[in-house]
């Protein structure tokens, strides 16, 4: 039997793993504002990557994805972002726009 201390650690151990495994990336595309979760309780307007790759909901690291609208200065212009992709979403760590 396996005490709660341990367990704790486990978990702990297991969640950095993944942290390590996730690769950054680079992807290039045009930011637009698109209503999002349509039909839902979560439906409202916000920002998405159109990349060749698909299409990303935009978010910035370390950023409460809820109450920031950082990047809001990006919509309609061409960057290339680095960051992880995950469910859908870019994590952008930094970007630069390329016109």
């Amino acid at each position: 039997m396996i005490d709660k201390e341990t367990m704790l650690i486990l978990s702990i151990l297991s969640r950095t793993v993944e942290l390590l495994l996730v690769e950054t990336m680079k992807l290039r595309g045009r930011v637009t504002r698109k209503l999002l979760f349509k039909g839902t309780k979560s439906e409202h307007q916000g920002l998405v990557l159109l990349a060749p790759e698909g299409e990303f909901k935009l978010r910035r690291q370390g950023v409460n994805p809820f109450t920031n609208e950082t990047l809001g200065f990006l919509e309609g212009k061409l960057i290339e972002g680095e960051g992880i992709v995950r469910k859908g979403q870019f994590i952008m760590s930094e970007w630069k726009t390329l016109e």
